[in-house]
């Protein structure tokens, strides 16, 4: 991995401030935070292609950016065009294969990834740890109720605005629980066979409350520059070349919301206490996981 920093893979679910976070610690002057490429989601770049085609191009998004900016300095409906038949004629590259040409691509940058696909399961995990063995990980963690009910939102907001055509459907077979519980069970399990001082969890709502001493504490702990113009540089996730919303044929890559307003707020972040304590005795059994999972990451 040539003379770059050690990649750093933040894991986390949707909608725990992970998009904003990524581009913050990206802005070190030795790193570069890259949207949701999903390299890892797959073993071939092939099959990558096949599992995000037709309605599901967006999770493309990531990875055409990525190679459109770094192969042509911009991304422009054109240069995402040719990205894609890049990826298309190496269709049999393996994840290996890819995570090594990006390595190129962004040296002597160290790569920060955020990819919600690598948490998916343990198979895609390992293939993280396969590619990057000494990869330091991030759980950014948010209060799991405040996490479902933020996704809810979403989802209601999408379905009155027409923008989710068939996701009616899909909702009578998805529950926001078990994807809470399956995402953050499976991080968590991951997260205990790391050697020690390889990973951190961090309360996203306690890092956007006091941004700089966190960002001061993860850099000392990466053994990166942790002085004042590092710092301030990682203020500012505007200024990663993906913190905006991409051409019309691969807009996404991160939270769309965060796209259309990536500048760091400094606002504190409120952290509520668990509606459903781990100790009530009148929980249904997810309720009963979320609270203990709750407990688990510090959220009482």
């Amino acid at each position: 991995m040539s003379n770059s920093p050690r990649p750093i893979v933040i894991l986390g679910t949707g909608r725990s401030f992970t998009s904003v976070i990524n581009c913050m610690i990206g802005e070190h002057p030795n790193l570069i935070g890259l949207p949701e490429t999903n390299i890892f989601r797959e073993d071939t770049v092939g099959a990558l292609l096949q599992l995000y085609s037709r309605g599901r191009k967006r999770r493309r998004s990531g990875l055409l950016r990525t190679i459109a900016h770094f192969h042509d300095g911009e991304q422009t409906e054109a240069t995402i065009i040719a990205a894609e038949k890049f990826l298309d004629a190496h269709s049999d590259w393996s994840f290996l294969e890819i995570t090594r040409y990006l390595e190129k691509l962004t040296a002597p940058y160290g790569s920060v990834e955020k990819s919600i696909s690598t948490c998916r399961d343990t198979t895609t995990l390992a293939r993280v740890r396969e590619a990057w063995p000494d990869a330091f990980y991030i759980h950014i963690t948010r209060q799991p109720e405040s996490i479902i009910n933020s996704m809810q939102n979403r989802i209601d907001d999408a379905l009155e605005q027409g923008r989710a055509t068939g996701l009616n459907k899909k909702l009578k077979k998805f529950s926001l629980d078990d994807y809470y519980i399956h995402f953050t069970s499976t991080i968590l399990d991951f997260m205990d066979t790391l050697p020690l001082g390889q990973s951190i969890n961090l309360h996203g709502e306690d890092f956007l409350s006091d941004a700089p001493t966190y960002l001061k504490q993860i850099c000392e702990w990466m053994g990166l520059d942790s002085g004042a113009a590092a710092i301030n540089a990682m203020m500012h996730p505007e200024n990663s070349p993906f913190a905006h919303l991409g051409p019309a044929n691969a807009q996404a890559g991160m939270s769309l919301s965060f796209l259309k307003n990536p500048a760091f707020s400094g606002k504190p972040v409120t952290v509520k206490p668990l509606v459903h304590g781990a100790h009530r005795h009148d929980l249904t059994e997810k309720q009963s996981t979320i609270a203990h999972l709750g407990s688990q990451l510090g959220y009482i």
